[in-house]
């Protein structure tokens, strides 16, 4: 068990072999990777955030931030969760100014397969961002996806993620970037004002919060 932090900043470049961020036995690792050059390099074993040992009855939990052009580059998996035990995976990207005048997020490269399980995304813009409708941003650039741990677990495709400044961001998960690359993407929108279960919650907002629209925790 312990607790970890690491951080890429200021144009820096950090390298792994195989890291899994939150093991076991209560574990937590959080990684941000922020600003334009920041990159933080996997080139050997599968990189995993949140994926837990298969013996453990108390795995971890994994949080890695991507934040203002910073980049995480995997050339093998990236695991996101995991079925087994239900350890916690958790990507966050984060949209500010890059340092070089560019408002843009982090971005994950993976360079074989993005497997999500029990993965939760969550969207982030800094105070002062001014954002335009329509605007698409690259989250995970991928060389494939898995069959059937494909989806972020509160974030269906095309569901819309609110911010916790009311931003909002629709998501997709196989957006075409041409030469044969897909990605996961977020395009802002306008914030949403559905509220399907009439429990005087933003549906966007409980998908943030909750995972779904229909979790008792949301009840009034």
């Amino acid at each position: 068990s312990g607790r970890g932090w690491m951080t890429v900043q200021n144009g820096g470049l950090a390298e792994l072999r195989g890291v899994t961020l939150g093991w076991n036995s209560d574990s937590y690792g959080e990684v941000l990777v922020t600003g334009a050059g920041s990159r933080l390099e996997n080139h050997y074993g599968n990189l995993s955030i949140g994926r837990g040992a298969n013996t453990s009855p108390n795995p971890g939990e994994g949080v890695m931030k991507l934040a203002r052009g910073g980049v995480l580059y995997t050339h093998r998996d990236l695991n996101v969760g995991h079925s087994s035990y239900n350890p916690k995976g958790t990507m966050v990207f984060i949209v500010g100014d890059n340092g070089s005048g560019s408002i843009v997020p982090g971005r994950a490269d993976v360079g074989a397969t993005l497997n999500l399980r029990i993965a939760n995304l969550l969207m982030e813009v800094d105070p002062g961002v001014s954002l335009s409708i329509g605007q698409q941003f690259t989250l995970i650039d991928y060389a494939a996806l898995h069959g059937s741990y494909n989806r972020f677990d509160n974030v269906p495709e095309g569901a819309v993620v609110l911010t916790p400044n009311h931003q909002a961001f629709r998501i997709n998960y196989a957006t075409d970037l041409g030469s044969g690359d897909l990605a996961v993407t977020a395009t802002v929108v306008a914030p949403p004002t559905t509220d399907a279960d009439s429990d005087d919650l933003l549906d966007a907002w409980e998908i943030r919060c909750f995972g779904a629209i229909d979790d008792p925790r949301a009840d009034p």
